[in-house]
């Protein structure tokens, strides 16, 4: 049997109470934004490519365009014009759309995380975090740049279904979670690693024999996907090397962040600082675990 989850108890109505008041945190942060905003240079691109296309207007140019622009994310090619189509070129509701999709990307966390049995008001203080977090504010302010969060949202989604199937049982639930991961990764490859590595959920809520085989199902997806992204490229191909130099400078970066969310202060990293947090949350974790032991 498949162990007991928060699923069992979450009701739309709570995940729905969860949503609602994520909204209204973003509404209230991104609310001058959405009405005095504008639109920056990629934005304008997009636009002038959905209402003047090259070889003039018509459905056909307008996808033809984007096709060049995206061969590598096909998904991004119907997307991009679809949101021009449904939106036009409205600031304010172009910029909506992009804190909305900031609020279902928080709603499914929210609810990703009661899978796990994280009390709810640390999940949803969690969830609105991924809102408000200073270095978050391009995927929230810039439109172009929701498109990160257009592919999260769907890989999220995909954890979110995969999860209810495990509970479930449902293998069409799984598959529906599969094509979620497909669209997620075609959109913007950023996601394929966290699509790889969510077996290790299944695999730590439901057990290993339980989570194998759609584990597997994941990685066909992953390994489908990115072969496509890889043969469809039309950007420069760095190789293994330059591929490494460059985590490097993500890890480097990440120490950054991280230490001006403790400090954010000065143009500098805070080395001293992480280090204090580290041995700080070291400490107090250490305490709780004897405290409850002596329990």
């Amino acid at each position: 049997m498949a162990p007991e989850t928060t699923a069992r108890r979450l009701g739309p109505g709570e995940l729905a109470l969860a949503g609602l008041g994520l909204a209204t945190v973003a509404l209230l942060v991104y609310l001058p934004h959405i009405q005095d905003g504008g639109f920056y240079s990629d934005d304008w691109a997009d636009a002038a490519a959905r209402f003047y296309p090259p070889g003039g207007p018509g459905l056909d140019n307008v996808l033809s365009y984007f096709s060049g622009l995206f061969p590598y994310r096909p998904a991004l090619i119907l997307y991009i014009p679809l949101k021009y189509y449904v939106f036009g070129a409205d600031m304010a509701l172009q910029l909506a759309w992009t804190v909305a999709l900031g609020v279902i990307v928080a709603t499914l966390l929210y609810g990703i995380l009661r899978f796990f049995n994280v009390p709810w008001y640390h999940a949803w203080l969690i969830a609105a975090l991924t809102l408000v977090y200073p270095w978050f504010d391009s995927t929230r302010f810039w439109e172009a740049a929701s498109l990160s969060t257009f592919a999260i949202a769907l890989a999220l989604g995909g954890l979110w279904v995969a999860l209810v199937g495990l509970v479930r049982r449902s293998w069409p639930l799984h598959a529906c979670a599969a094509v979620l991961y497909l669209v997620s990764i075609l959109a913007y490859e950023i996601t394929l690693p966290m699509i790889a590595a969510a077996g290790l959920l299944y695999v730590f809520r439901f057990g290993w024999r339980n989570a194998r085989g759609r584990w597997g199902v994941d990685l066909v997806v992953v390994c489908a996907a990115g072969l496509w992204n890889a043969t469809h490229t039309n950007r420069a191909v760095s190789g293994i090397s330059g591929n490494l130099d460059h985590l490097g400078d993500i890890v480097v970066a990440s120490g950054t962040i991280l230490g001006r969310t403790v400090y954010p202060l000065g143009p500098t990293g805070h080395t001293t600082t992480m280090l204090a947090l580290l041995a700080a949350v070291f400490a107090v974790g250490t305490a709780v675990y004897f405290a409850r032991s002596g329990q």
